[in-house]
């Protein structure tokens, strides 16, 4: 599988988060993560980037169910 192939399934099945990680990040210890819903990129270190993602992904969780619940009482609203 090519790489645009695996871009393109990624996004297909909805992972919520890309992590960047080349050369040059590995000899700085760092790596890029990228929100898949707002596209804010932030860099951390390796040596907390298993801490990092959790907690990136509570906050995309938390956002998403805002949105839901915002959404949901509209439409409960209007119905």
């Amino acid at each position: 599988m090519t790489f645009v192939a695996l871009l393109d399934f990624a996004l297909y099945q909805g992972v919520p988060v890309r992590i960047e990680l080349g050369p040059r990040d590995v000899s700085k210890g760092v790596m890029v993560m990228v929100r898949r819903d707002t596209g804010d990129k932030v860099t951390v270190k390796l040596d907390s980037a298993a801490d990092s993602v959790k907690k990136l992904l509570e906050d995309i969780h938390e956002a998403m169910f805002a949105k839901y619940v915002i959404a949901s009482l509209y439409e409960f609203h209007w119905q």
